[in-house]
């Protein structure tokens, strides 16, 4: 998946962790995925001609993709674990 089609579930899934389960680390996450996706693109240009698996581009994609799923999933995990202690009563 290439770096536009990637931006729309990064917007999505920064701002939800950000606001539902923590600001701070949420900024570092988007801050490092942003610096992954950098290198992603000048190793990317400076590998011109080379075959794929000469260009090592998962040296990038994949911590970028971990990010991802990391805001995405902390976001889906913390707003579960709200429901479902806000319908528990506990005697």
């Amino acid at each position: 998946m290439n770096q536009v089609e990637q931006m729309g579930s990064f917007y999505v899934a920064t701002l939800l962790f950000s606001l539902f389960v923590n600001g701070r680390v949420g900024g570092l996450l988007a801050f490092v995925w942003v610096l992954l996706r950098r290198c992603y693109a000048n190793r990317y240009r400076a590998s011109a001609g080379k075959s794929f698996m000469a260009k090592n581009l998962s040296t990038y994609t994949v911590p970028a993709y971990f990010i991802l799923n990391a805001l995405a999933v902390g976001t889906i995990v913390h707003v579960i674990r709200g429901l479902i202690a806000s319908t528990v009563s506990f005697v």
